[in-house]
């Protein structure tokens, strides 16, 4: 540092093969002097400016190891697939008494984990990927009488997330 040819700080980012450049000062990067030439910088995460972040310092001491910064994303808001219409129950989920019925809630998007579940009065059920469509999870219900007119919810929930985002539905069960 006093010798100003020989030493230089650029905070750098790179992504993909690619290396960027961060201009400090333009209200989305800030860089403080926090003492005796130790620096931070101070940036909101997103899934934008993801990468691995280090500083070139020039000269001999070239680049500093690189921190690898994740931003995280939330996922999609989950909606049921395969509701139907019937009787006076309208987008309800529907099935026979002791029936195993497989529930699909659709959510997209998000930084994995994403953790979803159902569940049907007070009991809750782990919802798990579908094999082909990455987006779907299944939750594996055996509908009991008692879930007639009761309200199904799935819930979806990540890092990204202080709570979890839900979508309700009302569950017909057929009785014989």
């Amino acid at each position: 540092m006093e010798n100003p040819d020989n030493f230089e700080r650029q905070w750098v980012r790179s992504k993909n093969g690619s290396r960027f450049d961060i201009k400090i000062g333009n209200d989305i990067y800030i860089e403080n002097n926090i003492e005796n030439g130790k620096y931070t910088l101070t940036f909101s995460i997103d899934n934008s400016k993801s990468g691995n972040y280090s500083v070139n310092c020039g000269g001999e001491a070239g680049f500093t190891n690189n921190i690898s910064v994740v931003g995280l994303v939330p996922p999609s808001a989950p909606d049921f697939v395969g509701l139907q219409d019937i009787h006076d129950c309208k987008k309800c989920i529907v099935g026979s008494e002791k029936e195993n019925i497989q529930v699909h809630c659709k959510t997209s998007g998000g930084t994995p984990p994403v953790d979803a579940t159902v569940t049907v009065g007070d009991k809750s059920f782990q919802a798990m990927h579908h094999e082909v469509d990455r987006s779907v999870y299944i939750a594996f219900i055996t509908l009991a009488d008692s879930y007639h007119n009761t309200t199904i919810t799935c819930s979806v929930m990540n890092d990204a997330l202080s709570s979890p985002l839900i979508t309700t539905a009302k569950v017909y069960v057929i009785s014989k």
